[in-house]
């Protein structure tokens, strides 16, 4: 079957019709998805915002794909004009970033990847200091796949080679190499000032989370992508739910966000 299902998207890659089974995937993966979580979840709320309403967030300057900078910044940091975020798994300075609308609102921070394309353009485009490198949960290195980006987005899949899809290496170009990963707290010179972390990282959300010591750590809110599952990983819930944080929102099939116990 999956070999049948590789065949497929290899044929139908670039194709209008690839386009068009996409949207209806993601449309049917949203309403499954949200059945799913709020299920397992009913004090926590999903957030789905319309293709008009992220074209007039973006309009303001929020940048993130399905939002998420958006409803941070109204529902939650109640435009809290100082702040420090750690962005992991951070990719382009500007497309799709979660962390963009807060530098230019006042926050400041770092973003960590190994992607090496966009190094030149984040000390050109912004403020924020990438470093490019990988969190794990040891110091170990580990073999990074690097997509390249013809229509423009395919390096937002990459990641651990042993995530990768078989089917996306069969459609799209790419690159290996070896990265340095380490713990969170080589990275971060005072980790008790941290407000906010980030974690977008394609599948390898459970070696970045083991890979923050949260003696050290205390931010009030983590915004992590988890996507794999309909309805998110419950592994991700329990262990950080263990480390005395909530999940209160879904946002889009895609980013769970998680609060503190008693931050306020």
């Amino acid at each position: 079957m999956n070999k049948i299902k590789v065949v497929v998207k290899v044929l139908l890659a670039n194709t209008v019709f690839f386009s068009v089974t996409k949207s209806a995937y993601d449309w049917l993966k949203v309403k499954r998805d949200k059945h799913a979580f709020i299920k397992k979840n009913p004090e926590s709320i999903y957030v789905h915002y319309s293709r008009a309403e992220l074209a007039s967030q973006r309009e303001e300057g929020f940048t993130s794909q399905y939002g998420q900078d958006y409803f941070l910044w109204h529902q939650i940091l109640d435009q809290k004009d100082r702040g420090i975020f750690v962005d992991i798994g951070a990719n382009h300075p500007i497309d799709n970033s979660n962390s963009l609308y807060l530098e230019q609102a006042g926050w400041s921070g770092i973003a960590i990847d190994p992607l090496k394309l966009f190094k030149k353009c984040w000390q050109e485009k912004r403020e924020t200091e990438l470093i490019c490198g990988a969190v794990a949960s040891e110091n170990i290195d580990m073999e990074f796949v690097e997509f390249k980006s013809k229509q423009g987005w395919e390096h937002q899949m990459s990641g651990f080679k042993e995530l990768i899809r078989e089917d996306d290496f069969a459609i799209h170009d790419y690159e290996e190499s070896l990265v340095r990963a380490k713990p969170l707290h080589c990275f971060v010179s005072d980790p008790e000032t941290v407000d906010l972390i980030l974690i977008d990282v394609e599948g390898a959300e459970m070696q970045v989370l083991e890979g923050i010591d949260f003696s050290l750590f205390t931010p009030n809110f983590i915004l992590i992508e988890n996507n794999r599952i309909i309805g998110g990983s419950d592994l991700i819930k329990a262990f950080l739910f263990d480390r005395r944080y909530k999940c209160v929102a879904r946002i889009s099939a895609a980013d769970d966000l998680y609060i503190r116990e008693n931050c306020g």
